[in-house]
């Protein structure tokens, strides 16, 4: 069986045909030895392979010791970029960094045998990608013969839709892998992504991101169905560091810390291989997918590493006092929820928005719920309302949230056809912590009595 890099070799000369002739002449011309000499390295070569490659094998192989690229001149690849690769792609030639690479798992195929893969992210200068290595290509990540940090070129690679909707590009049985290519620039590539980021730092599209921040609020988890009829979970929770604040997503068996109470508000969260999404309303999400992880009040993590500060130019205020242009933070009750939510579709996704009429003791407002605000008040996606019964389901969840005390934060506006003051939720507690509450208002009194004595 030949080594890795030599099938690397044996594979790479099928893409032209050369006599061996020609290709002496180009290890010649490139190299400045003499004919007689190459043809000796070339006959020295498939006597230490015990004559297992042909003669424009080892010739291929003489000129890869001499650094020496023969097809340079011969064939031009197309460079794949990689913001261009789109899922259902063939025969993908492309060459980047692999700036994170996974460890590699074992598992089973339906029947019986024994598969192999490694994942990792492959970044150029436009963009980044999963990558997903198979079986041998896997044991050259386990053999370390590819290692973060490399850059490699893959030819004959294809592309899949992710989980989350992007591109990732496959290496299987047919493609290969040219690790650290002579031709290649590599200051041309961006560094590894090994350090956390913060905040302010995230994208859309950024994968892989390692993430650490503090949690300020945990909403409850909900179901929703899936295409195939399965049934999914998913639960939201608002963290922070010193930078920003941002969504953090769990999804599926992830969702078990939030209803098992295993996460709470003025945890520290670490985010390991999460992905980043910015929503029509440029609201920062960062999901944990099935390659992520999150551990909780990691022990080389202190608090003062995440220092926060509350959503800033929020005021606690009543409905009476709300006027147009403020973040108010309300506190009292819904009295309604309208049982008509409005399905829409913009940017070829679905969205949704529902009406409720908030009230304070001191006024009432009509609250507006957007898209994830109102799947977090309904308890429900989009999908479902489509499919099912809108009213139904509003009335199901009125029956939990009518008269029960929450928290609101949101911008208030003025509806241009009606005139009147309504506020569009940002964030909410369906269940405000008492103590937290008692405590604010100890502060707020202590500031009163500070300024009566002044």
């Amino acid at each position: 069986m030949l080594p890795n890099n030599l099938y690397t070799f044996v594979l790479e000369i099928t893409l032209i045909e050369l006599t061996l002739d020609e290709l002496i002449q180009k290890i010649v011309e490139k190299s400045g030895s003499t004919e007689e000499e190459i043809r000796e390295k070339v006959e020295a070569k498939r006597k230490e392979l015990n004559g297992l490659i042909t003669p424009e094998g080892a010739a291929h192989i003489i000129a890869g010791e001499l650094g020496i690229n023969l097809l340079e001149e011969i064939v031009e690849i197309p460079r794949l970029k990689m913001e261009n690769v789109i899922p259902g792609m063939s025969s993908v030639d492309i060459v980047g960094k692999l700036t994170r690479l996974f460890e590699c798992r074992t598992f089973q195929r339906k029947d019986g045998t024994e598969g192999m893969m490694a994942s990792g992210i492959i970044s150029d200068d436009t963009s980044s990608l999963r990558i997903v290595f198979w079986d041998d290509k896997a044991r050259l990540v386990e053999g370390g013969e590819v290692k973060e940090g490399d850059i490699i070129r893959i030819r004959e690679g294809y592309t899949k839709e992710s989980m989350n909707g992007d591109a990732e590009l496959h290496v299987g049985g047919r493609s290969m892998v040219i690790v650290n290519p002579k031709d290649v620039d590599a200051s041309a590539f961006p560094r590894s992504e090994s350090a956390a980021k913060k905040i302010s730092e995230l994208k859309d599209g950024m994968q892989a991101v390692d993430v650490v921040a503090k949690v300020l609020r945990v909403y409850e988890p909900r179901e929703f169905g899936r295409e195939d009829g399965s049934t999914g979970r998913v639960a939201n929770l608002i963290v922070a560091d010193d930078t920003g604040r941002a969504r953090l997503v769990l999804w599926d068996d992830d969702v078990g810390l939030v209803e098992k109470g295993e996460v709470e508000a003025g945890d520290v969260v670490k985010v390991k291989r999460g992905y980043v999404r910015v929503r029509f309303d440029e609201e920062l999400e960062v999901h944990v997918g099935r390659y992520g992880k999150v551990v909780l009040n990691p022990p080389d993590v202190t608090l003062d590493d995440v220092a926060v500060e509350e959503e800033t130019g929020v005021r606690r205020t009543s409905v009476e006092a709300v006027r147009a242009g403020m973040k108010a933070e309300l506190r009292g009750a819904l009295v309604r929820i309208y049982d008509n939510p409005t399905v829409y579709e913009k940017d070829g996704e679905k969205r949704f928005v529902v009406n409720a009429v908030f009230d304070d003791g001191t006024d009432r407002i009509r609250a507006v719920f957007f898209n994830k605000m109102g799947e977090i008040l309904l308890n429900t996606n989009v999908n479902l309302l489509v499919e099912g019964d809108p009213a139904a389901i509003v009335a199901e969840r009125s029956k939990e949230l009518l008269g029960k005390e929450i928290l609101l934060m949101g911008n208030v506006r003025e509806n241009e056809k009606t005139g009147r003051l309504e506020l569009i939720v940002f964030d909410m507690e369906l269940e405000p912590d008492p103590k937290a509450e008692i405590e604010r208002l100890l502060k707020e009194a202590e500031g009163l009595a500070g300024e009566g004595e002044g």
